[in-house]
């Protein structure tokens, strides 16, 4: 596997992982503020446990991507 496919598979995943976490979010709460801050709790839950190993890389998530809470794009 090239190291490009590599990367963009880890990047693939964390992006799904992440997305996962923020759908998850916005279901328990309409509020943006408290879905972020719920967005934030699961997602400090999620670091505590893969502290010991993880082996991908965390993606910081694109421009072109919303924050937890928020409406998608304009597509």
């Amino acid at each position: 596997m090239r190291s490009r496919q590599l990367i963009a598979r880890y990047a693939e995943n964390d992006h799904g992982f992440i997305d996962g976490m923020a759908e998850r979010a916005r279901e328990l709460s309409d509020d943006p503020l408290h879905s972020f801050l719920i967005f934030l709790k699961l997602y400090a839950e999620a670091m505590e446990e893969l502290v010991d190993g993880h082996p991908g890389a965390w993606w910081a998530r694109s421009p072109s991507r919303t924050c937890p809470g928020t409406a998608p794009p304009a597509r």
